[in-house]
């Protein structure tokens, strides 16, 4: 009977499995094993004057988590700490071909998801709350923030409670008649129209005196996750139209007191040099993040050493600092894991979560610990993994192949990869390529054709495209990012 993995990850040292998660939004331990590179401190910058900044790496390099260590470290100082305000999703902008994206898109969820922030924190503190029950203005502007962008919910909203006196203070403030006492209500509507007429400087003057009222030093845009989604995973068109309107925001982007941390995927690079956005290398600092050899092997021993029970209960030395500690001796399984990975932290998390789970299925001796011919089965791999990209450009283990494929195999290679994760039958990909009055070459030698472009010394090769009868064919062998 297969041994369980949490059974054979504790018999090993381990408090819990080093490996179990390699998306870091879910990593919560990140802080503990965080990798810092030598230009980490200056993309982290100084919250009392902040900078805007980008990071370029490809999927899969630590993106997330560097922008997760930037708002830990930020967010959480105990003296001038940034106000934290994360973009990592989009569907609040308008759907395609409905409206243009623009600056005031951006601006506006900015200021709501700062509103929220400074509410969590008024809920978390009650000196900043009482703070602002004292000077009902900064009160009235956090309410009109929130509700600004949440017409739709607006039942999800904390009442603006205010006694008759901060009513008719606030009256005379904004100029409205003040007898009788204008509600809540009102003054809230007025506040909110007008800041429907302000200017961007106006909003961001007015955000940022709310941050630093509440104990803030500055607010820390966090821009992650761009490509992510349906709508720009393979189209690298769709993601600039998506970042354009913010990065090129100078307004926002030099403003003081706030600084946007961009953390983009690195084919965007050369794009928007080529198109002149945001003059990037010019106006803003780019950093690339890039790992070596020798910094993912440091990055493994981290994480296994902050997940090992120590030795003994006094001298805290860890059980576990290398992967070859879970394997059989003369295995080199630290220097083949890492030379799997080819750059990419994610793929060694997952790799070394592969080993285990294959090691873990095939023993019923929990003590066993990972033989030679598992790490050969999954490290000793010799087929590059497959990619397209979004310009339809096929890439064989991280390099890009320089011939174009033709137009209907590249097609219908093209579908297989937007469908990659199940199998497409032959009826399906005929319903999608052709008409009904064409007599067209039947799927099955258009799938030969391609399986010869994408191997041509290894006939009708099954290493990339699969077949299951009555399921149909599915791509294997791929890589869901360039490393």
């Amino acid at each position: 009977m297969p041994v369980r993995i949490q059974r054979w990850i504790e018999l090993q040292g381990f408090t819990s499995n080093p490996f179990e998660y390699w998306e870091a939004d879910r990593e919560t331990t990140l802080s503990g094993y965080f990798v810092q590179a030598e230009w980490f401190d200056a993309l982290r910058g100084d919250t009392r004057q902040p900078r805007s900044a980008v990071l370029f790496a490809p999927r899969g390099h630590g993106k997330s988590s560097h922008r997760i260590q930037i708002a830990r470290l930020c967010g959480g100082a105990a003296s001038d700490p940034a106000l934290i305000v994360p973009i990592t999703e989009y569907d609040w902008l308008p759907p395609p071909g409905t409206e243009r994206i623009t600056e005031q898109h951006y601006v506006r969820y900015i200021a709501f998801r700062a509103a929220l922030a400074l509410r969590d924190r008024l809920q978390q503190h009650p000196a900043t709350r009482m703070r602002f029950d004292a000077v009902p203005q900064k009160l009235l502007q956090l309410h009109a923030f929130l509700h600004l962008a949440a017409l739709r919910d607006p039942w999800r909203l904390p009442e603006l409670a205010l006694n008759d006196a901060d009513r008719a203070e606030l009256a005379r403030w904004l100029r409205l008649p003040h007898q009788p006492v204008p509600e809540p209500h009102l003054l809230l509507e007025t506040m909110m129209h007008s800041y429907a007429r302000a200017t961007q400087s106006d909003i961001l003057d007015d955000l940022v005196d709310l941050a630093r009222f509440a104990g803030f030093a500055s607010i820390y845009i966090l821009v992650d996750r761009v490509d992510e989604d349906r709508l720009t995973e393979h189209d690298t068109n769709a993601v600039l139209e998506r970042i354009h309107p913010l990065i090129s925001n100078l307004h926002l982007l030099e403003h003081p007191g706030i600084a946007c941390k961009f953390f983009l995927p690195d084919h965007l690079h050369d794009a928007m040099i080529a198109r002149r956005i945001s003059r990037i290398d010019e106006r803003l600092p780019v950093y690339t993040l890039s790992w070596s050899d020798d910094d993912l092997a440091e990055l493994l021993r981290r994480r296994l050493a902050f997940y090992s029970h120590p030795v003994g209960a006094i001298s805290g030395v860890p059980a576990v600092t290398t992967f070859q500690d879970l394997c059989e001796p003369g295995s080199d399984a630290d220097r083949r894991l890492v030379a799997a990975a080819r750059g990419s932290p994610r793929r060694m998390i997952i790799i070394a979560a592969r080993l285990i789970a294959r090691h873990c299925a095939r023993i019923d001796d929990a003590n066993r610990l990972i033989g030679k011919e598992t790490l050969d089965a999954l490290l000793g791999q010799t087929i590059p993994a497959l990619y397209l990209d979004s310009a339809g450009y096929l890439w064989m283990g991280g390099v890009r192949q320089h011939t174009r494929l033709p137009r209907l195999p590249r097609l219908v290679l093209e579908y297989l990869w937007q469908h990659r994760r199940r199998y497409v039958t032959r009826d399906e990909l005929a319903a999608t390529f052709y008409t009904r009055d064409q007599q067209p070459e039947s799927i099955q030698r258009v799938i030969t054709r391609l399986r010869a472009l994408i191997e041509p010394d290894v006939k009708n090769s099954k290493h990339y495209i699969d077949f299951v009868e009555g399921l149909g064919y599915r791509l294997v062998n791929f890589e869901d990012e360039i490393a």
